[in-house]
């Protein structure tokens, strides 16, 4: 009984990126991830979104990623990025978030997508999901 009050009490601490069916005006989105390429195309279900932001005011515009958490959209700006063996690595941070993207290109006839994870961490809460991406032809 006392092991079901602790369940029944424990919340949810996980960081749940939202879905978007578009690309931020802000932004010069040049690639899109979600949970499938295939989503993606047919539903527009987008996860994660990275471009070059346009700073507000005329300043630096500066690479970025938008992610949506508790229905605001986060504008996290790129700290790092390499690429090893062709797994690439992109680090944003901002708003107290830090999102970490790692994928490989692949290329499938004349169509390029990405294949990773991802992992976002404010504080001590930290979530992780797998994902897939395209360039952002469409522009959604």
């Amino acid at each position: 009984m006392l092991l079901f009050i602790i369940l029944a009490s424990c919340k949810q601490r996980d960081i749940a990126i939202e879905v978007t069916r578009h690309s931020s005006e802000l932004m010069n989105c040049t690639k899109i991830f979600g949970y499938s390429v295939k989503k993606l195309d047919e539903e527009n279900e987008i996860l994660i979104q990275t471009g070059i932001f346009y700073t507000p005011g005329g300043g630096d515009d500066r690479q970025a990623a938008i992610v949506k958490i508790n229905n605001t959209d986060r504008v996290l700006y790129l700290v790092t990025e390499k690429a090893i063996s062709g797994e690439k690595t992109e680090v944003y941070e901002g708003e107290g978030y830090y999102l970490s993207l790692r994928y490989f290109e692949n290329n499938k006839g004349n169509s390029t997508y990405y294949d990773g994870r991802c992992r976002i961490r404010k504080g001590l809460t930290i979530s992780e999901y797998k994902i897939e991406g395209q360039p952002n032809i469409h522009n959604y």
